[in-house]
């Protein structure tokens, strides 16, 4: 194996990793963040009013949603990279990899444009590429089982999330956006912490 080759693979193992973490931070930083905001609500208030004027530490929350979202987008990459690796249709990886680093991108855009800024919403239909990826997380992980459970699994998530936001479900959006939200979001970027720690695995076989 070349030194190329041996780099290759090493920041393929390290963008996963930032993968992994990319969902997890995301819910940690509001953790940590919430008492900074005077009467802050987790049922009422999304994610987004922790970089809001409310915030004392709102700059800290954009910072860290920038990196989030760099994050998931390199994540993107890294996934490309490691399902081409393990033999992988490459255009099952390609789509794969731009619904991540779609993702990505629209969490970054977030911290880049905080609240009350009403161009904050414009990432939302970029963020529409989760719904699409664990379907197509469901192609990649066809010849392994387990994986293939767990995928089918988040995309009755992300079909239920869409019932909830488009009101089909009779719930209250306004009175609990907050706790609307958080499942929604995690039904969208849970799948690529999921994906990065099974393809770090070598979860996935050949199709």
């Amino acid at each position: 194996m070349t030194g190329h080759s041996k780099s290759v693979i090493q920041w393929g193992k390290l963008a996963l990793l930032a993968g992994i973490a990319f969902p997890i931070l995301y819910f940690a930083i509001q953790i940590v963040l919430f008492p900074f905001v005077p009467g802050y609500d987790f049922t009422r208030d999304v994610a987004s009013r922790l970089e809001s004027p409310d915030s004392s530490m709102a700059g800290v929350f954009n910072a860290v949603v920038v990196l989030i979202g760099a994050m998931g987008m390199v994540a993107g990459v890294g996934q490309v990279v490691r399902m081409r690796q393990l033999g992988v249709n490459i255009l099952i990886a390609f789509m794969a990899g731009l619904c991540v680093i779609s993702v990505g991108g629209a969490t970054l855009w977030a911290g880049l444009v905080p609240l009350p800024d009403p161009a904050h919403g414009a990432s939302g239909p970029f963020m529409l590429a989760g719904v699409v990826y664990p379907a197509v997380l469901l192609v990649a992980f066809r010849r392994s089982p387990s994986w293939r459970v767990v995928f089918l699994f988040a995309l009755l998530a992300v079909a239920g999330s869409a019932a909830v936001m488009t009101g089909l479900s009779g719930i209250d959006l306004m009175r609990w956006e907050g706790a609307i939200q958080r499942p929604v979001a995690l039904a969208l970027l849970g799948p690529v912490g999921l994906a990065s720690f099974a393809l770090l695995r070598g979860g996935v076989y050949p199709n």
